[in-house]
């Protein structure tokens, strides 16, 4: 009987020292919140006085008309901005990297050396070949009035310093008369052929 007596009181004691554990959370729980409101209240208070000082602030500078027209102006803008949305634009943009444009450059940039190179050597070959035959030339004993004509281009060559220009001036009132004689030629042909035709009729 005694044992049932003490399992009795040791689940009682159980059950009380659950519940008070239970109470103990409960009261910490409370304690906590207490303690969130004393804060929030002190936050209250800083707001409330801060609020009294700005209205304090309001009341001794008042803000003119003209200033509130202005940000109510410029706040009916911001929300006509807000309220219509942006066009979207799709732009393509289709761009050859850096890198391809320099080896473009490159290959226009070593043609063009090429091309000189070119055209150096092909003016060296028609120097040789002149310096050639003008030796021949030289050499051969047999034309001994070309020899001295020779000399004497020389000379004048060496004394007057615009005979190229003048070389050249030259050759081109030849290949001009040469041109002018060709067409003579043909319109004189064509002349006959319209006289001929002419006759017949």
């Amino acid at each position: 009987m005694n044992s049932e007596a003490d399992k009795g009181s040791h689940a009682f004691v159980e059950v009380a020292i659950h519940k008070m554990e239970k109470q103990d959370k409960r009261i910490e729980q409370i304690e906590a919140l207490i303690h969130k409101q004393l804060e929030a209240g002190a936050e209250i208070k800083q707001l409330t006085s801060a609020m009294e000082s700005l209205d304090e602030h309001l009341h001794n500078e008042p803000i003119s008309e003209d200033r509130i027209s202005a940000l109510t102006m410029k706040m009916d803008m911001l929300i006509n901005k807000l309220a219509t949305a942006p066009a979207n634009k799709v732009l393509h943009h289709h761009h050859v990297p850096g890198i391809i444009w320099g080896v473009i450059l490159l290959a226009i940039i070593l043609c063009m050396v090429c091309a000189g190179w070119l055209y150096t050597y092909r003016k060296l070959d028609d120097f040789i070949a002149n310096d050639t035959r003008y030796r021949a030339l030289r050499l051969d004993t047999a034309l001994q009035p070309l020899q001295q004509y020779l000399d004497l281009v020389d000379s004048v060559y060496a004394t007057n310093s615009s005979m190229r220009d003048e070389v050249i001036k030259k050759e081109q009132e030849y290949q001009d008369n040469f041109y002018r004689l060709q067409k003579a030629l043909r319109l004189r042909g064509e002349a006959g052929k319209l006289e001929k035709e002419a006759g017949k009729k």
